[in-house]
């Protein structure tokens, strides 16, 4: 592979059969090469977490798990908003989901101003906010993602229902006053 250094080889074999759906095979391969604090191992522990979110039976709460660990190992890691990103998110597909920890893991990303989704944390921080009922938070959060991704984006129809709950939030709000 063209442009890749060879340590780093192993972890696009173990993604190739996750994207495959051969979950095992990459779990098992991913698992081997998360062991230590190099990159390799960040991405690997990243990687691994995700085995669990995208097999049939997902285990959101093993890819926390994975990825509370990981988030500590590799703080200073190059892919630390990824692990962290994916951690809150992990937190939040939970059968019983950790708001309150997802929202601080989502404000650490928010605050690093280096994360190329920074408009999903916006929106992510804003379904924390809203299930933890600060409801004006919440508001504000949407309202900041929907400011931000026009900026980067046109916005897109996935985008819709957030801009309807904003409009029925501000609606909700207009009464009160």
């Amino acid at each position: 592979v063209t442009g890749v250094q060879p340590c780093a080889l192993p972890i696009y074999l173990a993604r190739t059969h996750l994207e495959r759906g051969a979950f095992k095979v990459a779990g098992s391969q991913l698992k081997d090469l998360s062991a230590g604090t190099s990159g390799v191992a960040a991405r690997a522990n990243l990687w691994l977490a995700r085995v669990y979110t995208r097999s049939e039976e997902k285990d959101y709460t093993a890819a926390a798990v994975v990825l509370a660990e990981a988030t500590e190992t590799f703080a200073e890691s190059d892919v630390i908003n990824d692990l962290r990103f994916d951690y809150a998110n992990a937190l939040m597909a939970r059968a019983e989901p950790d708001w309150t920890t997802a929202l601080a893991t989502f404000q650490l990303v928010e605050e690093s101003g280096t994360f190329g989704q920074m408009a999903e944390i916006l929106n992510q921080r804003a379904v924390c906010l809203q299930k933890l009922k600060n409801y004006q938070e919440s508001l504000a959060s949407n309202e900041k993602f929907l400011t931000e991704d026009r900026k980067s984006t046109r916005l897109n129809s996935s985008h819709k229902p957030i801009s309807y709950a904003v409009f029925c939030l501000k609606k909700k709000k207009n009464k009160r006053n």
